[in-house]
């Protein structure tokens, strides 16, 4: 029996739309951290979750240009 995940990304996803016009839903998170031993250096290190469905569905691999709000990931 598979879960419905359905309702978490309807509530907490951004649309994201691959560069072959295809959209799923998903959430990016972006978790900022200082790096070394000055605190005006900032590092990001960002994850997309989502079902693997969608990117199977999507056509999304390693390389892929994804846009989410305007913003293009690779």
């Amino acid at each position: 029996m598979q879960e419905d995940l359905s309702a978490f990304f309807g509530d907490f996803a951004s649309e994201v739309r691959s560069s072959l016009g295809r959209t799923f839903s998903a959430i990016l998170e972006s978790e900022y951290a200082g790096v070394g031993e000055m605190p005006e250096t900032d590092s990001a290190a960002y994850s997309l979750i989502c079902k693997s469905a969608d990117l199977s569905a999507a056509n999304v691999g390693h390389g892929s240009v994804l846009t989410i709000e305007c913003v293009e990931y690779v």
